[in-house]
């Protein structure tokens, strides 16, 4: 068994380091007690490190421990903990074949998951931000109009990940006047049980975005990929809080926007704050984002006012 499959060979960062190094990634897995599954697993996790490695512009030879350890940071904003020990793993088979032609690669054993920190609070984005993260354009038309509409709807509906990955098309719905209406919450309007769901108005220009990437799956013969969930990928499969996480993060890179501290929840957040500098309460704000009280509602406006070095009073 080998690596082939992901190319890591061929690689960029391979290539520039040399004939010794596409030996090491054409043999990685010889002749190891591993199945298949494991093989492409590690295989996926080493091409995500090279992937990090050619952003930075960095070398093989010259990756330190705090370059694996940032790297690994960066993973631990949208995997979870159990995924990250496998990108550990798979760095130590790749670090011990690379020692064998003189290359001394970290492997990340010496820090364990809890030495990995995790955003402690979403960055509020800036208008120029939102700006820019709205009108970055994807790598297609298609992609770009659903991206588009997942993340005015994220801002806009002040939706979770979560939300949305479990949406159904049922629970998109428009009346007799035009208006738009999504429920969201833990359980979506299809599900048996639906206590938790909640239902929102659907703004216009977030029901435009909808309406636009539905219109140009239809217009593509992917009416049946959207026949039961609005958001899938280019095969039909539904897209899931992984994939979102992904893209928001590939658009974020698209629009030349500072990442740090900034996820999905960044919109829900900067969506929350810029309505109570509009005037509404923490209350009102809780509605609208579906929660049974305002406590999470203060500790975002709090935050949001540390950071900038004002600590007033907040709304009831």
């Amino acid at each position: 068994m080998n690596a082939s499959k992901y190319q890591l060979d061929t690689h960029p960062v391979i290539l520039e380091t040399g004939p010794e190094a596409i030996a090491v990634c054409q043999n990685l897995f010889m002749g190891k007690m591993l199945s298949q599954k494991t093989v492409e697993a590690y295989s996926r996790h080493i091409k995500t490190f090279l992937n990090w490695a050619k952003s930075k512009d960095l070398k093989l030879a010259d990756i330190s421990e705090q370059d694996i350890k940032a790297h690994l940071n960066e993973l631990s904003r949208t995997v979870k903990q159990a995924t990250i020990k496998q990108h550990i793993v798979a760095l130590g088979f790749f670090a011990k074949d690379l020692s064998g032609i003189g290359i001394t690669l970290p492997t990340g054993h010496s820090f364990v998951c809890s030495d990995i920190q995790k955003p402690t609070k979403a960055r509020i984005l800036t208008q120029g931000e939102l700006n820019k993260l709205f009108s970055a354009h994807a790598e297609n038309k298609t992609k770009e109009a659903r991206d588009t509409a997942i993340l005015s709807i994220m801002f806009h509906c002040m939706a979770k990940v979560g939300d949305i990955a479990a949406l159904d098309i049922a629970d998109y719905k428009i009346d007799k006047s035009g208006q738009a209406t999504l429920t969201l919450g833990t359980h979506c309007a299809t599900s048996i049980a639906s206590r938790n769901a909640y239902t929102v108005i659907v703004p216009e220009e977030t029901k435009g975005f909808i309406d636009q990437h539905l219109n140009k799956m239809r217009s593509l013969g992917r009416e049946a990929g959207v026949m039961f969930r609005p958001f899938v990928h280019d095969k039909g499969a539904p897209i899931d809080s992984r994939s979102i996480r992904r893209m928001f993060e590939e658009r974020a890179r698209r629009a030349h926007i500072d990442t740090t501290n900034l996820s999905p929840q960044s919109l829900r957040a900067t969506s929350i704050v810029m309505h109570h500098e509009r005037g509404y309460s923490a209350k009102d704000l809780a509605k609208m984002a579906g929660l049974s009280n305002a406590d999470s509602i203060h500790t975002i406006l709090k935050a949001n006012k540390q950071n900038a070095g004002d600590t007033p009073a907040l709304s009831a």
